[in-house]
């Protein structure tokens, strides 16, 4: 929203009467503070600017005479007259297709200085002499879109004083405020709702100057048969025909300039008349051609498929939830947000239908979002308009209307559903002493609440309810924000200063407990494990493209689909996310398009997905992670397969998973080869692998990547079922010194490795021997005799928790368990 201080400064009473309150709107424009001050207004204001970039030296000219220029064909050479006692007119040369005689222009005569610090000087083009510049809307940098060229040089109006400095003229010397207003605060869409809360905040009452209302040539014949309303979507209805307008006619160059302020382009006289009093005041309009139509006209719910063409030449299939205008023969309206081409005004237009309404917001949100059309119209209705406001604006856009373009006005046509509802208000009971109890101070009296409560609009009746004493409250009908007591506590507070409230140290007692421990140690101890071992945390949003979600089905299995969202904000986010991979593969992505190459990432979060074979919708908390690049340390070198599998080995072990097992198995995400399940027992804890070689080729990735994910859910499951207790359990270790044998193993190629340690442990665990299992060699070469073998060392490490072990009793203990690995596995020692 902008808005412009000029315009502002006329709807605020600053009169000598309260000269305190021109002296605090002056500072607050002028001062560098105002962003600070509008802010605690709840009005976030985004950029503060100027009407017009500084220039000087432009004046207002009218070309008395156009002849080609004889050297060039696209150049003219114009007699212009920018003083009336001047009797020599200027030689300028233009290039511009719309110059013509008796045209009023803005000229920069030599010596003016233009915005770009362009100094005018006499010059000669194509051998004739040009002494000033005919400026246009882009040069004078006072165009809408500042991207796009002004089509030809400024037009003034014909009444334009010749000679007169063209600031003065525009009354460019304005600021504008960009707003950027909550959705909740649809009555500060307007100048009028600015003003009101400026006067508010400064405590002031009856400062507005209301827009004045002066209607003539008012026609007493009801034109309009009554409107048919829906029992739902439209509050309010209100319809007015003026005939034998001048559709013709030229708006104002001052309302031009205010609609060009405050962002809006100009259509046509009579569009951009209704888009200036809707600037004014809050209420939308539209406007019809009555010839166009076949009355009465009739607010209703489309048809299945119906069809209509809208002014910006597109052409919707409707559905049975959209609200439209009709009449008798086809839709002439999308209600609250776009009209139709059908009945779209022209210049050849006569006679006209005035449309203001009330629509049901929720109504029109959906329309916007469903057909994606947005219009500053449906942007305040979206947000909701004052019910009361329609009939009071519509007599204010039609006192405008007709000093302009003429005509006849009919009286206004009120439809309404139930118009009782619409002005019935319920009080809000206001506790005194709850103020207090909700804000935590008392900065305020009985007598101070009441007047800023008055300030605001609000309607006041000191009453006492069971034993309270405060305030039946009646809020303003265009704040349709104020529905309970806490609104209106928040109102005072907002008038009164957020920054008034005392800074007070919090004092509170702090009771140990094991509640923080059971939530949330679990997974912290695994966070900072990962960090420890050079990842990094990132934190992304659940929804994903379906491109990069299809790529990533977690579980392989095709009956498991993603959720789409029935309003994504993007394609690239329209669907949730059913494995964690894509977002940290998006991440990578980005940090490799960035010279960003030797990674190492985990997330946690929440995925979500729906199994079609059992119709069910689920959500499941995953622990995923992602490397890339090159290892970090002494010695540099391309992570691989072994670097991730150790880190997931020491997450698991740091969450109390011991047990688990990497079987090799094939996932759709992984390098056929390098990819594992990991299990425990008949439970799929996760994931581990590289990227398959074709997704990295889709996705774009460089180098190799290699994956995780866990499901955290089954991870706390496995770990809670070797204790009672989500606590860690403090373990006795042992006194006496350890032994450690390494073991070096011929086994088949087929034989997982994992499958060997878990056996190991079988034979070894009863005696009470055996503390721990590792495998740290593989191997593969000529050495080994059968082509269809590998070789595996493991270092075992025996320990008793009461005494020395002998080494009689290790060695007998590794000769038992060789003799059990030849029987069950056909397992031998590997003879170098």
């Amino acid at each position: 929203m902008k808005i412009s201080i000029k315009w502002l400064q006329e709807i605020v009473d600053i009169s000598v009467e309260s000269p305190d309150l021109a002296e605090r709107l002056t500072f607050l424009v002028e001062s560098p503070d105002l962003a600070e001050h509008l802010t605690f207004l709840g009005l976030e204001v985004e950029h503060i600017g100027i009407a017009a970039p500084p220039f000087h030296g432009i004046v207002i000219g009218e070309i008395l005479n156009v002849i080609q220029h004889p050297n060039a064909q696209r150049l003219n050479i114009c007699q212009v007259r920018v003083s009336d006692d001047e009797t020599t007119p200027l030689i300028i040369v233009c290039g511009a297709d719309n110059v013509r005689p008796t045209l009023k222009v803005a000229v920069a005569k030599v010596g003016a200085l233009l915005p770009n610090e362009q100094a005018i000087k006499a010059v000669k083009l194509q051998g004739q002499d040009s002494f000033g510049m005919i400026c246009s809307a882009s040069e004078l940098g006072l165009d809408i879109d500042k991207d796009e060229k002004s089509k030809g040089i400024l037009e003034l109006p014909d009444d334009a004083p010749v000679g007169k400095d063209l600031r003065k003229y525009l009354d460019l010397d304005d600021s504008i405020i960009e707003l950027s207003l909550t959705p909740n605060r649809g009555d500060c869409l307007s100048m009028l709702g600015i003003a009101r809360e400026i006067v508010a905040y400064y405590n002031y009452k009856k400062q507005m100057n209301s827009p004045p209302l002066v209607i003539k040539n008012i026609d007493l014949d009801t034109l309009l048969p009554p409107t048919q309303l829906p029992e739902q979507g439209c509050l309010y209805y209100a319809t007015r025909t003026i005939r034998n307008i001048n559709a013709r006619a030229k708006l104002p160059i001052l309302m031009q300039e205010r609609l060009r302020r405050c962002g809006i382009r100009p259509v046509s006289c009579l569009v951009d008349i209704l888009h200036y009093v809707m600037l004014e005041v809050g209420q939308p309009f539209h406007v019809f051609d009555l010839a166009k139509l076949s009355l009465p006209l009739e607010v209703r719910y489309a048809a299945l498929d119906e069809k209509v063409t809208l002014l910006n030449g597109t052409t919707i299939k409707l559905t049975k939830d959209d609200l439209v205008i009709a009449d008798k023969n086809r839709v002439q309206a999308l209600a609250g947000v776009m009209g139709a081409m059908d009945s779209a005004v022209t210049e050849a237009t006569q006679d006209i239908v005035l449309e203001s309404a009330v629509f049901d917001p929720i109504v029109i949100a959906r329309q916007v979002q469903r057909y994606q059309l947005h219009s500053e119209a449906s942007h305040r209705f979206e947000r909701g308009v004052d019910p009361q406001l329609p009939l009071r604006a519509l007599e204010l856009l039609t006192s405008k209307l007709l000093p302009i373009v003429g005509g006849n006005a009919h009286p206004v046509h009120e439809t309404t559903f139930d118009y009782t509802q619409i002005k019935k208000t319920t009080p809000i009971f206001l506790r005194y002493a709850q103020i207090k109890r909700l804000l935590g101070i008392k900065i305020l009296n009985k007598e101070k609440v009441k007047r800023l409560l008055l300030c605001l609009g609000f309607q006041l009746k000191e009453v006492t309810k069971q034993k309270q004493e405060g305030w039946d409250v009646i809020p303003p009908s265009y704040r349709l924000d104020i529905t309970c007591e806490a609104n209106c506590i928040g109102e005072i507070i907002r008038l009164c200063g957020y920054e008034n409230i005392p800074s007070n140290p919090v004092h509170s007692t702090i009771n140990p407990g094991v509640f923080i421990e059971k939530r949330y140690t679990y997974y912290d101890t695994g966070a900072k494990l990962l960090v420890n071992r050079g990842y990094r945390e990132i934190v992304s949003y659940s929804f994903v493209a379906p491109e990069a979600q299809k790529c990533c089905n977690p579980s392989g299995n095709p009956s498991v689909r993603p959720l789409p969202l029935s309003n994504p904000i993007s394609h690239d986010k329209s669907v949730m996310r059913t494995s964690l991979w894509p977002s940290l593969l998006e991440n990578i992505k980005y940090n490799q398009d960035r010279q960003q190459v030797d990674l190492k990432i985990f997330e946690k979060a929440r995925c979500y997905y729906a199994d079609m074979d059992k119709h069910i919708k689920q959500e499941e908390e995953c622990l995923a992670g992602a490397i890339s690049g090159e290892r970090q340390g002494a010695s540099r070198r391309q992570v691989d397969f072994f670097d991730i599998k150790g880190d997931v080995e020491s997450l698991l072990n740091c969450l109390c998973v011991n047990d688990a097992q990497f079987i090799k198995k094939e996932h759709p995400c992984l390098h056929p080869g390098q990819s594992a399940c990991i299990s425990q027992g008949e439970d799929e804890l996760g994931y581990v692998g590289q990227l398959h070689p074709n997704i990295k080729q889709e996705l774009g990735l460089n180098g190799s990547v290699f994956l995780f994910e866990l499901y955290f859910d089954k991870l706390r499951s496995a770990a809670r079922d070797k204790s009672s207790s989500d606590i860690r359990q403090f373990s006795p270790f042992s006194k006496f010194p350890q032994i450690h044998r390494d073991i070096c193993l011929e086994i088949p190629e087929s034989l997982p490795s994992a499958e060997i340690q878990e056996y190991v442990k079988q034979c070894l665990g009863d005696s009470g021997l055996l503390q721990s299992v590792t495998l740290f060699d593989l191997y593969k070469g000529d050495s080994i005799k059968q082509d269809d073998c590998k070789s595996i060392t493991l270092r075992l490490v025996f320990q008793h928790m009461e005494r020395t072990l002998t080494n009689q009793e290790v060695d007998h203990a590794i000769a038992s368990l060789l003799i059990k690995l030849k029987i069950k596995h056909d397992v031998e020692l590997r003879k170098m």
